[in-house]
């Protein structure tokens, strides 16, 4: 039985996958020069996280880098201001834009 779902509009119209607890569910959306990884999964806790990457797109321009991976619990924090968010990663350092080298 299906635990995840997920789903996709293009110019073929809409589509959709399922995922189990075991097998989880992972897409990677892109363009020539950039793109977005998302796993859903459950961990041997049974607790359900995301976890989201960009990417280099098809070219694979630049290294990818991880946005982070969170639970239900993490995304509450994050929604009434009691987390934050701080994205360091190559080339990037608090404020600063991406370069293209990798």
């Amino acid at each position: 039985m299906a635990h995840f779902y997920g789903s996709m509009q293009g110019s073929r119209g809409e589509t959709t996958r399922c995922g189990t607890r075991n097998s989880g569910l992972y897409a990677h959306v892109r363009g020539w020069d950039i793109g977005c990884e998302a796993l859903i999964e459950q961990d041997c806790f049974e607790v359900d996280s995301i976890s989201i990457r960009i990417t280099g797109g098809s070219n694979s321009k630049f290294r990818g880098f991880d946005l982070g991976t969170f639970t239900r619990d993490e995304l509450e924090m994050l929604l009434d201001g009691r987390m934050e968010i701080r994205i360091v990663g190559p080339g990037i350092e608090s404020g600063e834009e991406m370069s293209d080298e990798g």
